[in-house]
């Protein structure tokens, strides 16, 4: 489990580059997601404003369908710049998605944005999308416009946006936290305490709870992780144990991976930087993992990542196969597994 929280790192660290902290508008935000939310990711947007890879940031956002739907709607029917107008973002889901390339991995999810938003554009947007839109509207509560892909609402003084989709329940515990902070994730117990371990005015900021998972090795109930790249970049990675004996394998484990530090693959990246300067800290049931690099190093993994990213497309596209082209006949023998 330990290893597989490292590897995390390591992608959002591919992905989200160039995330330097900002105000953490994103933090507040929690108070619209749901209590029973497993995984909160917040996104502090100020921090991306003029930045080289504000597009690629916005690339892996839109890997969700859904967010990718009201971003191009906002911007496409709403006149919203998501650059200029919007400051924090949260994402929630109910679970972990361990399989991104599934079927529906993405399809419950609840986001929250504050910024400067037009409602009447906005729900103008919704409706020619879907002239069938439902608003439920009830006394005192927030008013909701479900369309045949997501529900929005408007919710607290700051006019913040909260768009969910997917499992009805989940949605429902949505616009239930929405209406009274004290159901939402921000008044979960567990959730405030690895928000106050972490530095949630970071660029990035992550909460997993891992408690009731599938673990193999050391046993994690919780964990926090945030990256800065003011001067470089920074990552630190926190872990509450089930015990103080899983603590302390954790702890090896994260020591054990500076052994990496040769490795081809490592190098080939430009993360030996990353490996060789791994900290590691345990005490009592809570572990904790940090390292950097400095701002020419990163520049020199990033572009070695997307070296790697371009070459990749370019083999795939060149090895497929021609349209009609028969397979290759193989000769017979017994059938095996490689997974």
């Amino acid at each position: 489990m330990v290893k597989n929280i490292t590897v995390t790192a390591l992608l959002f660290v591919a992905f989200f580059t160039l995330i330097p902290s900002a105000m953490a508008q994103s933090a507040q935000l929690v108070d619209y997601t749901p209590k029973e939310s497993k995984v909160l990711i917040g996104l502090n947007m100020p921090a991306l404003r003029g930045t080289d890879t504000f597009r690629e940031v916005m690339d892996v956002v839109k890997q969700s369908p859904q967010i990718a739907d009201l971003i191009n709607m906002l911007q496409s029917e709403a006149d919203i710049s998501i650059e200029k107008d919007i400051d924090g973002v949260i994402v929630a889901m109910p679970e972990a998605v361990q399989n991104p390339n599934a079927a529906n991995a993405n399809d419950t999810i609840t986001v929250a944005l504050r910024g400067r938003f037009n409602q009447d554009k906005i729900i103008a947007a919704l409706k020619k999308r879907d002239p069938k839109m439902k608003v439920t509207e009830t006394k005192g509560k927030v008013t909701t416009y479900a369309t045949k892909k997501f529900t929005v609402g408007f919710a607290g003084k700051q006019n913040d946006l909260v768009l969910t989709s997917g499992a009805d329940g989940f949605q429902t515990k949505t616009w239930t936290a929405v209406n009274d902070a004290k159901k939402s994730a921000g008044s979960d117990k567990t959730v405030k305490k690895v928000m106050n371990q972490i530095n949630t005015k970071r660029g990035l900021w992550l909460v997993g709870i891992t408690k009731g998972m599938s673990q193999q090795g050391p046993k994690m109930n919780n964990a926090g992780m945030t990256i800065d790249i003011r001067k470089g970049l920074t990552i630190d990675v926190i872990g509450n144990m089930a015990s103080v004996k899983d603590a302390k394998a954790a702890a090896k484990e994260f020591g054990q991976l500076k052994q990496q530090a040769s490795n081809p693959m490592v190098g080939m990246l430009g993360a030996t930087p990353l490996v060789t300067n791994l900290k590691t800290s345990q005490e009592k049931s809570t572990v904790k993992m940090n390292t950097k690099m400095s701002a020419k190093e990163f520049k020199q993994m990033r572009n070695q990542i997307k070296m790697m990213m371009t070459q990749g497309q370019q083999q795939m596209q060149s090895g497929a196969p021609a349209k009609g082209d028969a397979p290759p006949k193989t000769k017979k023998g017994a059938a095996a597994d490689f997974n």
